[in-house]
C-alpha cells in the first residue's frame, strides 16, 4: 500500500507536540498518580467535567490535554499541581535531582 505524502502545517506540529517524549513523560505521570490513588478514568471525566471516553483519548494520546484538565487531574488524585509539574520536571531532567 503506497504511503500518502504527510503534509506539513499548524495541524501536522500539533500532532507531533502530542507525541512528544515530553508529552509522554506528562501522560505517563498523570497515569501513575490516577492509578496509585485507585481513581478511575470516570472519576477523572467527572472532575475535569469531560466524558470517560475523552480520558481515554487523553491517556491514549489521541486528544491534547490542556494545563486546566492537568490542574483539575490533579485535585481530582489528591496531588498539588506544584507538586505533579515537580515530579514531571524530575522525570525529564533526572540528572538534575542527583545534583542537588
Amino acid at each position: 500500500m503506497a504511503q500518502l505524502p504527510r503534509k506539513s502545517g499548524p495541524r501536522t506540529q500539533k500532532a507531533r507536540t502530542r507525541f512528544s517524549d515530553e508529552y509522554g513523560v506528562l501522560l505517563e505521570l498523570l497515569i501513575e498518580l490516577r492509578l496509585n490513588a485507585g481513581v478511575t478514568q470516570r472519576q477523572i471525566a467527572n472532575a475535569v467535567g469531560k466524558s470517560q471516553q475523552h480520558v481515554s483519548m487523553w491517556e491514549c494520546r489521541e486528544r491534547e490535554i490542556n494545563v486546566i484538565d492537568v490542574w483539575k487531574w490533579c485535585k481530582a488524585v489528591g496531588v498539588s499541581v506544584c507538586d505533579f509539574y515537580r515530579q514531571f520536571e524530575e522525570r525529564l531532567e533526572p540528572s538534575k535531582k542527583s545534583k542537588k
